[in-house]
């Protein structure tokens, strides 16, 4: 198979312009519909990104704005006017089913140890108050602020739940749908995916099964990389791109994400499974980190941009 050139896969091509304009129009499409069968078949594409086109399930050396739903349909059964146009411009479009993006968040019961230190890979949540459920994720990496504070980094529905949110929340590991007795590791304060060391808590750097993270990075296409996470522990993908827009719906409330980088797992094991959002997603030959595992759909795993969530919040990799 003919390996693109990253470039062409990235913000700076027609492409990249084009699946915003296409994400904006499927954005208003929602709030037009006035009906539940228009709404429906709105929901229907639940993302959009560059990415090379398939043919009979298999790449082709081919870029596209491709179009993520949850169900393909063949055209006779699709509106004439609503189906999606095999061209834009100059530029070739490609549709392909993914399912519904959720996040991975846990519901099993498989049981995750306890870590003292606390180490990158292991089990975490937050202490569910109300109607909040049991939960577990995987903690990502330790960060710290300007002043030496130290973080945890995961996702932000693994520290608190994004259907009824409510702050602060109390961070445990391992996560509770692991144990009946975790412990306090942390504090979340803000809808984010940080949350404070708490005192007396000592931390690892390193990633169970994976060690040293080397620093953060830009994610690029056609990179092999790796994570460890709570269910699927140490699994290897490649990165396919890193334009993936979408909605993800918590309960009533609906968050919606763009240019997010997509993993397409490499063998039969998923990349990554309910309870491995935070994961850190690391470069397999540089150890370098690129992303923060948030959700899965189909065969893909989409991930946060890290170098982008460091910038935000003021931190650096621990």
């Amino acid at each position: 198979m003919k390996i693109l050139e990253s470039h062409a896969l990235t913000k700076e091509s027609v492409h990249y312009r084009l699946k915003n304009e296409w994400w904006e129009r499927i954005l208003r499409s929602r709030k037009r519909a006035k009906s539940k069968s228009k709404l429906l078949r709105a929901n229907n594409v639940v993302g959009i990104c560059v990415a090379q086109k398939h043919v009979g399930g298999r790449p082709v050396p081919v870029v596209t704005v491709k179009f993520l739903v949850q169900k393909k349909y063949p055209k006779s059964r699709i509106d004439s006017k609503e189906r999606i146009p095999a061209t834009s411009g100059d530029v070739v479009t490609d549709v392909e089913e993914v399912g519904l993006i959720r996040p991975l968040s846990c519901e099993d019961t498989t049981g995750r140890k306890a870590y003292s230190p606390l180490q990158p890979g292991c089990s975490i949540g937050y202490a569910p108050t109300g109607a909040s459920p049991t939960n577990a994720g995987t903690l990502g990496a330790i960060v710290v602020d300007a002043g030496g504070v130290e973080y945890l980094l995961s996702s932000a529905h693994v520290f608190m739940d994004l259907a009824n949110p409510s702050l602060p929340t109390t961070i445990v590991q391992p996560g509770t749908i692991d144990s009946a007795t975790s412990s306090q590791v942390g504090t979340h304060t803000q809808n984010s995916p940080l949350a404070k060391v708490s005192d007396g808590i000592s931390v690892l750097n390193s990633i169970i099964q994976i060690g040293a993270i080397t620093g953060a990075a830009e994610p690029k296409t056609h990179k092999t990389v790796q994570k460890f996470g709570r269910t699927t522990g140490y699994t290897t993908g490649l990165l396919v791109s890193t334009t993936a827009n979408f909605t993800i719906t918590y309960g009533d409330n609906v968050y919606n994400f763009q240019d997010q980088i997509m993993v397409q797992p490499i063998g039969a094991c998923p990349f990554g499974d309910e309870g491995d959002s935070g994961a850190l997603v690391l470069e397999t030959i540089t150890n370098n980190a690129v992303g923060v595992l948030l959700a899965v759909s189909g065969g893909y795993a989409y991930a946060n941009p890290l170098p982008e969530i460091l910038s935000q919040y003021g931190v650096r990799l621990k």
